[in-house]
């Protein structure tokens, strides 16, 4: 493996723990979020991000193949499994709220993307999760 690889596959993995975990953060602290000042483009931002956010946890696995600190590039995984846990908490209740309940997000008219915001950040965690799971168990 060339420097450049190296560098190339330690900067992505990088990249994308940090992303991933600021992901998590973002959806597990929007329970908190005070509608009245933030309004809704928080949730917003994170439905956006999100393609982004997916397309880089597939790629938290490239990191494994760097010979001897595939180790420590698993260290975040200890961090992630609480935000998980938070972020599927708050999803899951926005899902049950917003998307059957048919209620709209900080009490304004409901709107598609409102709509389909729950279940997009349910696979996005999906996703997350499973890259998560492979670079642990290797």
């Amino acid at each position: 493996m060339s420097l450049a690889e190296l560098f190339l596959r330690l900067g992505l993995a990088l990249v994308a723990w940090l992303t991933v975990l600021a992901h998590c953060v973002w959806v597990a602290a929007l329970r908190a979020v005070d509608c009245s000042v933030a309004g809704i483009e928080p949730w917003f931002l994170t439905l956006v991000s999100a393609p982004m956010v997916a397309l880089l946890a597939l790629t938290l696995p490239q990191g494994n193949k760097v010979t001897g600190v595939a180790a420590l590039l698993r260290l975040p995984g200890i961090a992630l499994a609480p935000l998980m846990l938070l972020a599927v908490w708050s999803v899951g209740d926005t899902l049950v709220a917003v998307t059957f309940a048919g209620s709209g997000i900080c009490d304004v008219a409901t709107s598609t993307w409102q709509q389909w915001w729950a279940p997009l950040q349910f696979g996005v965690l999906a996703i997350i999760g499973a890259s998560a799971w492979r670079v642990w168990r290797r």
